[in-house]
């Protein structure tokens, strides 16, 4: 590591002394780019290709650890990746240095081919080691919701084209299975095996070539996001296979879909029934309309509550409810042996008797046919106590508190969903075969240097990429280039709309409180108001609202 990349790490251990660390990234950076000493050696530039022996430069490794006030500062560094146009007084046109932010870079540009599976600063952000709220403080940053806005405006229309053919599809599938299932298996007699059928329709042929045509689209569509997810866990020294999870699960369902689909379609052929692989193609297809969520801001906070509240409340719930149901029902199905009483008579059927009676399921009048039956009781209330009355209202306290936090963040979980669809989306059409299609064209955000008309920035650009040596090829990698202007709002949708005019509502609140307070009270009262208008006037000037 440099000491830059040290600051980095030491910032997402100790991310309360984020003001000193950034003071000394600051001084740091300042030395070296000014010093003679180095200048006669390096050009400042060079930071975009200084690796630790992980395989990160600096910027990505702030986005990897989700260190976003020392990646904003990375981003807007002079020369390196921020470039000043215009200085009218009025408009300030910023260009950015880009061509590690977006991988379709190298296949639209026709670059090197050794550059088309390099690991994105995008793609840097879904690391495990970068939590949402982390992400969420890069995804605010101008730069990052400029190309995700043109990006999403650009595949947009594509997406709700693939979201009506996958609903429409599926509404099909589902139906046609339904009713082939009825009409086969009311042929059966009782000495037909229960995968063999007769009397199958024409009309089912018709259907197992439509399955097999969407079949095989999203097995080409799964192979190829595995491919991508591959190279981007395999791409630096150190392997790192936390990458592949984010978008895992969609990449998982289109497998399941597209070989059930072939299954399905090889028994209609041969006028075959099953069931067990529709069980999974249904389930795995109807899952796979969550990955269209982003079209819908609630959707996406209702969706991310149930994922969140599953793996993060309610598995541990289960945890210890079986901790404690499982020892209660051993003691049930011990004062039950020898009753004859079915509902006890196995292990299985005991605990499932446990779990309908401590959810009021079931008539506890069973318990007096224990064969001590006050100790059964005892056990019961115990049991309920613990059960139902702490460890589920536990549950619903802690999922409400989860769900109250997503639905407070929704605008950022909307723009983290967006970006998730949009990767998997590229991890599909972002390769030669599909290059044609409009949208890639559209999503274009950069300009090469030569491209730009402003002569006096292509020389500063010019001399930053003189930097070249023998012994690193990839600084001779072209360089692109996005102009951003400060007076854009690249959030300016119904949602940041929304987000804007909250914003502005509470300020105008906290005015009117301020002056009411201001007439009587000078204390603390006042000070606290003063400062949340103050941190409030902030985020304004931060999000480009003022």
């Amino acid at each position: 590591d440099t000491v830059f990349h040290s600051l980095i790490k030491y910032a997402d251990v100790y991310p309360d002394k984020m003001t000193h660390i950034k003071k000394s990234f600051e001084f740091l950076w300042e030395h070296f780019s000014t010093s003679k000493t180095y200048r006669d050696d390096y050009d400042i530039s060079a930071i975009r290709f200084w690796k630790n022996n992980a395989g990160f430069t600096p910027l990505h490794l702030s986005a990897k650890l989700g260190v976003s006030v020392l990646f904003d500062f990375i981003i807007n560094i002079p020369g390196v990746y921020c470039f000043t146009n215009i200085q009218d007084g009025i408009l300030d046109i910023q260009e950015h240095d880009v061509t590690d932010f977006d991988r379709s870079i190298c296949y639209v540009e026709n670059t090197e081919d050794k550059n088309a599976h390099k690991l994105t600063i995008l793609e840097s952000i879904f690391d495990s080691e970068c939590n949402h709220q982390e992400a969420f403080q890069i995804l605010d940053l101008q730069l990052v919701k400029f190309i995700l806005q043109r990006k999403w405006g650009a595949y947009k229309t594509t997406l709700a084209v693939w979201l009506v053919t996958h609903l429409m599809t599926m509404i099909l599938l589902t139906s046609l299975t339904i009713k082939k299932a009825e009409q086969l298996l009311s042929h059966q007699t009782s000495n037909q095996t229960s995968n063999q059928t007769h009397g199958i329709g024409t009309e089912y042929y018709g259907l197992a070539a439509m399955i097999s045509v969407f079949g095989i689209f999203y097995f080409a569509f799964a192979f190829s996001c595995l491919l991508k997810i591959y190279y981007r866990c395999t791409n630096t020294p150190e392997k790192n296979f936390s990458l592949m999870y984010h978008n895992l699960d969609y990449v998982i369902c289109m497998l399941v879909i597209s070989i059930g689909s072939f299954m399905e379609a090889f028994l209609i052929f041969f006028g075959m029934h099953l069931d067990f692989h529709l069980v999974l193609v249904l389930i795995c297809g109807w899952y796979f309309m969550l990955y269209f969520a982003p079209f819908n801001k609630n959707l996406v906070s209702f969706t991310y509550m149930i994922k969140r509240g599953f793996f993060e409340d309610f598995l541990p719930f289960v945890t210890v409810e079986l901790c404690l149901l499982v020892p209660c029902t051993g003691i049930m199905h011990m004062l039950f042996l020898g009753t004859d009483v079915e509902d006890f008579e196995t292990f299985g059927n005991s605990l499932l008797k446990m779990f309908n009676l401590g959810v009021g399921l079931d008539n506890i009048d069973v318990l007096s046919q224990a064969r001590v039956p006050w100790l059964a009781y005892t056990l019961f209330i115990l049991f309920a106590i613990l059960s139902f009355i702490h460890l589920f209202n536990a549950l619903i306290a802690v999922m409400t508190q989860t769900f109250s936090d997503v639905h407070a963040d929704k605008h950022s979980y909307l723009k983290y969903n967006k970006l998730r669809m949009i990767e998997v989306f590229e991890d599909i059409v972002v390769n030669p075969v599909f290059m044609w299609l409009p949208c890639l064209k559209t999503a274009k955000h950069w300009k090469a240097p030569q491209d730009d008309e402003n002569g006096e920035n292509n020389k500063q650009r010019e001399n930053h990429e003189n930097c070249t040596t023998e012994k690193d090829n990839e600084l001779d990698k072209k360089r692109f280039y996005s102009a951003l202007q400060s007076s854009y709002d690249p959030s300016g949708d119904s949602d940041e709309r929304e987000k804007k005019k909250e914003t502005e509502c509470k300020i105008r609140n906290i005015v009117k409180i301020v002056k009411e307070e201001s007439r009587g009270s000078t204390g603390e009262n006042f000070k606290s108001l003063v400062t949340e208008v103050m941190a409030l006037l902030r985020e304004k000037k931060r999000t480009s609202e003022c």
